[in-house]
């Protein structure tokens, strides 16, 4: 797999909290996957706990600096409206917006939280492994 790939929000708050799992964007941009973020990520990042501290402000801040990030458009707003009625039990609107934005763009999502995309048709997923050693 090379191109873009959409990085969900759990992917980076875990890098942030977590030395083991900082290596995972590493290794997804070594492997020639160029990640870009939804702008509800950016907001979901802003909004949570992972900028109440300086060293995990500081990480997410150096991360966005090489980033891409996608902006909401009509037909990403219009596909995450209906998941909204394809997929009812899915805890989270924010989700829905953001696997609309992987579908919109033909993108691999890359999650730690799978369980939250994995009923979406036509999704793709890649959860990644880490070491803890």
């Amino acid at each position: 797999m090379n191109g873009k790939t959409l990085l969900d929000t759990s992917v980076i708050i875990d890098s942030a909290r977590q030395r083991d799992k900082s290596q995972v964007i590493t290794e997804i941009v070594f492997k020639g996957l160029d990640p870009v973020i939804s702008i509800v990520t950016l907001t979901e990042l802003w909004g949570g706990r992972s900028m109440q501290t300086d060293k995990e402000a500081r990480y997410v801040n150096t991360f966005l600096q090489g980033v891409e990030i996608i902006s909401l458009n009509e037909e990403i707003s219009i596909l995450a409206g209906k998941l909204l009625w394809e997929y009812p039990n899915l805890e989270d609107p924010i989700d829905r917006i953001i696997a609309a934005t992987a579908l919109s763009h033909d993108l691999t999502l890359i999650t730690y939280n799978p369980k939250h995309f994995r009923v979406i048709k036509g999704l793709k997923i890649l959860e990644p492994k880490y070491s803890s050693d």
